[in-house]
């Protein structure tokens, strides 16, 4: 699996070779139709350290996520992407403008992905949807956002305060038919700091106590809230976040399913397959061949 550190490295596997900076390389902006002769149609299997927010047109495009595929279509997309999701996309061509905005951890002074970044900036989230569909409204809105920042791009401006002032209008427009939600509890935050380091934890550290020692709260308090909230157990949760990047990995790629195994964590070949097709029902082999759909 590719592993981006710096956004010039993305660019350079994504065919990406015009874009708008900040003197600092911190926060810069793409616009798809600047690079439509390079861009690659389909990337590997990636994982970026950066954060991303990108406006899709109405377009054929395919998408994954930390293990969840999303298909664009005739309505536009506005994603959110965490630094640290694995991703993979395909696009048949693009059709369409993409603008992808794209932030660096330290431009925000995150240091440390385990900390409460997403209270601030809760449209990254990892727990909540990150791939919404607009209303024509929304749309208008969030592409005047995205000129706007193009433009003030090309200026002096410190780009930490136009990235704020970009995120709060995006939230803005999300608002108009998003009201926000209550304020959350103490247990459901818990439910959404184990959601943050279910994806964010490396794989091989990737065990229900290493979260829970984590978040400072002990392995029985943490079951018993995850239980609570979402009706199922925090191992619950930790199998189908691996099964779902099993599928990605799978489809997506060419590996072996030993190295598969290996690279989410298991023990062996065999642990990784019976563990497979308890939840899908078809040994991994089998669902590579014939794209199973999951069971469950």
């Amino acid at each position: 699996m590719e592993i981006f550190k710096s956004i010039k490295e993305y660019f350079k596997m994504a065919g990406i070779y015009q874009y708008l900076s900040d003197p600092s390389g911190l926060l810069v902006l793409v616009r798809f139709s600047h690079n439509v002769h390079s861009l690659v149609k389909t990337t590997p299997v990636y994982r970026n350290d950066f954060f991303e927010i990108t406006l899709s047109y109405p377009q054929h495009m395919r998408f994954s996520v930390s293990g969840h595929d999303h298909n664009t279509g005739e309505s536009p997309m506005l994603t959110f992407i965490s630094p640290m999701e694995i991703q993979q996309c395909t696009a048949q061509e693009y059709g369409g403008e993409v603008h992808m905005l794209l932030i660096s951890p330290r431009l925000l002074g995150i240091t440390n992905y385990t900390s409460l970044y997403y209270n601030k900036y809760r449209l990254f989230h990892p727990s909540y949807e990150n791939n919404l569909p607009l209303s024509p409204l929304q749309f208008d809105s969030i592409v005047s956002k995205f000129e706007k920042i193009s433009l003030q791009l090309k200026t002096m401006a410190e780009p930490k305060a136009l990235f704020e002032e970009f995120y709060e209008g995006v939230s803005l427009s999300l608002r108009h038919s998003s009201p926000e939600s209550e304020a959350k509890d103490r247990k459901i935050e818990i439910w959404e700091r184990f959601s943050a380091l279910l994806k964010a934890t490396p794989l091989d550290q990737k065990t229900i106590r290493t979260i829970s020692d984590r978040l400072a709260i002990s392995y029985t308090h943490l079951s018993d809230t995850i239980k609570e909230v979402s009706n199922f157990p925090p191992s619950h949760h930790l199998k189908h976040f691996i099964n779902k990047l099993s599928h990605t990995y799978l489809l997506h790629t060419k590996l072996p399913a030993n190295e598969i195994a290996n690279e989410l964590g298991f023990s062996s070949h065999a642990h990784f397959s019976n563990f497979f097709k308890e939840l899908n029902g078809v040994s991994p082999s089998h669902f590579r061949k014939n794209r199973n759909i999951c069971k469950t």
